[in-house]
């Protein structure tokens, strides 16, 4: 048991840094949105073709458990949204937000996933903390630079919206089927949902389609390790603990930003950051007990 909790640890923070990395690629690919939506679309589906793997070739394309069907499109459109959002308007939707919304997103999804254990009043006062925190944090970064655009709060409550919608069917998914029969029909899902926004959209792509297609089997396979290692690490691991590694994109996130553009952390933001880790942390720990 503790080795397998290790091990969701390990997946879960593998995919934490490979989604950050993969973003902050998708956001920077191509001035237009409707080329970045539809490099996302495409890399979804290829990263779908995985359903021709002959380990997967003896399982049915449509899983047997016709009442777990419903998470598959529920899944993708709360992917469709978030991930739609954030390559079409990346000034509107920072990375930092998507750690803030990710870090968030469990302390409400736990009322969800599972019960506490704790008396009523401690659970609302470590929320009302986790919340005051995540507020506090994007107040500072509005203040250290222009990376997180003021008046976005709307952004982010549609974005924690996303990923609550999105976490609970991930749940209920991996609850009942490997993860390695998940992944690639929800890729294909996803490419599906997005590719209609990118046509309308109409993509300036500015690469020979060689290029692009090139670029979309990387991030493709970028797509596949994520979502295989995120479901994997769901599997392994309760959702309180879950709940923290999921927590650490937010200050994971914001750190890789800051180095990307070329800037410093600041303390203070590090700071904030890391104490939400430390507030979810502590109300797992003590849930458990």
């Amino acid at each position: 048991m503790e080795k397998q909790k290790i091990s969701g640890i390990t997946l879960l923070l593998l995919s934490n840094a490979t989604v950050g990395m993969t973003l902050l690629s998708l956001q920077n690919s191509f001035e237009s949105p409707g080329a970045r939506i539809l490099l996302l679309s495409i890399g979804n589906l290829m990263a779908s073709s995985a359903l021709l793997s002959p380990r997967l070739t003896s399982r049915p394309i449509i899983p047997t458990k016709t009442r777990h069907l419903r998470w598959f499109p529920i899944y993708a459109t709360a992917y469709s949204l978030i991930y739609g959002l954030f390559a079409a308007f990346p000034a509107a939707v920072p990375l930092t937000y998507i750690g803030c919304a990710q870090a968030i997103a469990p302390v409400i999804a736990a009322y969800i996933f599972e019960g506490y254990r704790l008396h009523a009043m401690f659970k609302m006062v470590l929320d009302a903390l986790a919340v005051g925190i995540v507020i506090l944090f994007l107040i500072t970064r509005s203040g250290e630079s222009t990376i997180v655009p003021p008046g976005g709060n709307i952004v982010v409550v549609i974005l924690i919206i996303g990923y609550i919608t999105s976490q609970f069917a991930a749940r209920q998914l991996a609850s009942v089927l490997p993860a390695a029969s998940i992944v690639p029909r929800l890729a294909f899902l996803n490419g599906l949902f997005l590719l209609p926004i990118a046509i309308i959209i109409r993509p300036e792509l500015g690469l020979n389609p060689l290029q692009f297609i090139a670029c979309a089997l990387m991030l493709g396979c970028a797509l596949l390790i994520i979502q295989v290692t995120m479901f994997a690490g769901f599997q392994r691991t309760r959702p309180a603990l879950s709940g923290v590694i999921v927590a650490t994109n937010m200050p994971l996130f914001f750190i890789i930003e800051d180095l990307w553009l070329g800037r410093m952390p600041s303390i203070t933001s590090a700071v904030l950051a890391a104490s939400i880790v430390c507030v979810i942390g502590f109300r797992a720990a003590t849930k458990e007990q």
